[in-house]
Formats: structure tokens, sequence, C-alpha cells
């Protein structure tokens, strides 16, 4: 391992994004922030749902800190009273976004579990 990789693996930074991506609006998210109004025809409704960036070093403390973001955001979700069956519809796209640093991390199997229950698609990046 180079002296980068160390690097790369001690200051432990996390982004985490959740989005909802919609060809209509969606009434009920209309609080969040993102695009709500499309500048083109072409273009969808996005709302910002939730995001936390964060440095974390040890491995541990750093996947609860991603596992308390993930029932964070979903909590947010739910909250705005929408019927997460209306999310798997075929034009909306709920995607939660993870950059991790170079090596293994943990999302728990609870964490998980929440964000297949609003019909999340999970995109994972290597910070490094």
């Amino acid at each position: 391992m180079s002296d980068d990789d160390d690097g790369a693996e001690a200051d432990g930074h996390v982004i985490f994004s959740f989005l909802v991506n919609s060809s209509k609006p969606i009434p009920s998210l209309q609080g969040m922030d993102g695009r709500k109004c499309p500048t083109r025809p072409d273009d969808d409704h996005l709302y910002d749902v939730y995001e936390n960036i964060f440095d974390e070093p040890d491995g541990s403390a750093r996947a609860s800190r991603v596992d308390t973001s993930i029932h964070e955001a979903v909590d947010k979700l739910v909250a705005t009273g929408i019927d997460l069956n209306y999310l798997q519809g075929e034009d909306v796209t709920v995607r939660a976004y993870f950059t991790f640093p170079v090596g293994p991390e943990t999302i728990r199997a609870e964490a998980l579990q929440r964000l297949a229950s609003c019909h999340a698609t999970i995109w994972i990046d290597a910070n490094g």
C-alpha cells in the first residue's frame, strides 16, 4: 500500500446524499431543496431529501455515522407523508449516493432494508 493510500483511508471522508427524481412534481416533497421546477421540458423534478458529509477515520465509528445518516434520511422522507409505494413508479427514482474512502466499508443490514423500503437504488463511489 502506498503512502497516498494510507492518507485516503485515514481521512475517512464520507459523502451521503439521498435524492428523489420524478418526471412529475411530487407535492409532498415540495418543501425539499432541489430543482422543483424543471428549467427545460426534458428536465425532471429533483428533490434533495438529505445530505451528510463528514470525516471519520475510525471504521466502526464511521459505520455508525453512515447508519445514523441512512435512518435520518429515510425518516425525513417518511415524515413528508409520501406513500412509499408511489416511489416505485416508472417515472420516479430514489437514489442513495455514497462516497467512501478507499477500502472496505460497512452498511448495516437494517439500514439497507430501510433504503429498500423506499425503493432506493444505491450508488457507491470510492474517494481516492
